[in-house]
């Protein structure tokens, strides 16, 4: 366990940084059916920003860059999506 920056919480790895390293880059080394895919998350290029998307809305993405992870967790069936929205508005606050 290492503290994190806040004296309240504590963070605790649970997945290794190999396997999130895999997970975060284009697979189709091993399958080429997977060109643009980790495991589980759309990714265009190795170290870039990878996402995933649900039907209903739900979004998550990470900028290695940035070091932001963005989760939205929504069920909007037949409705307005905001996933693109909801990026905007966090690349706009961590652009300020």
């Amino acid at each position: 366990r290492a503290a994190s920056s806040s004296p309240r919480h504590v963070v605790e790895r649970v997945l290794s940084k190999a396997l999130v390293k895999q997970a975060v880059n284009p697979q189709n080394k091993h399958i080429k059916a997977a060109s643009g895919y980790g495991l589980g998350w759309a990714v265009q290029k190795a170290g870039a920003m990878a996402s995933h998307s649900g039907s209903d809305g739900t979004y998550a993405w990470m900028d290695p860059k940035r070091k932001v992870v963005g989760l939205l967790l929504t069920q909007s069936p037949g409705g307005k999506i905001p996933r693109v929205e909801f990026r905007k508005l966090v690349n706009a606050a961590c652009d300020k």
